[in-house]
């Protein structure tokens, strides 16, 4: 329903270019990001795949399991929302996908 799309989402206007922050978390404690890398992945409202990498996300700090975000002025568009995404995190050829249940849904509106 769209009433719990709302509870669930991140709200963004249009063009928004400053780097967005996220906190991962695996059973409720902070993960531990050493020897990892990153990648936000998912598809938006138009049916397009995203797979952002290096240098567009990233992790600000790895014990802290802050990861990072640099949109460019064409990645958070009223077309392309909701974006639905997550974070796909890998080490040793191994990968996991946060969050586990339902993805970020990233809400796009006019400025």
């Amino acid at each position: 329903s769209r009433g719990k799309l709302i509870d669930m989402a991140d709200f963004f206007r249009e063009a928004w270019t400053e780097r967005v922050r996220y906190l991962l978390t695996h059973d409720d404690l902070i993960m531990d990001l050493t020897d990892y890398t990153v990648a936000l992945v998912g598809s938006d409202a138009l049916g397009g795949a995203i797979n952002y990498t290096s240098p567009k996300t990233g992790i600000v700090d790895a014990e802290g399991g802050i990861v990072f975000y640099d949109p460019d002025a064409g990645d958070l568009t009223v077309a392309k929302s909701p974006i639905r995404v997550r974070w796909k995190v890998s080490t040793g050829g191994r990968d996991a996908y946060f969050p586990r249940v339902g993805p970020i849904v990233i809400v796009v509106e006019k400025p």
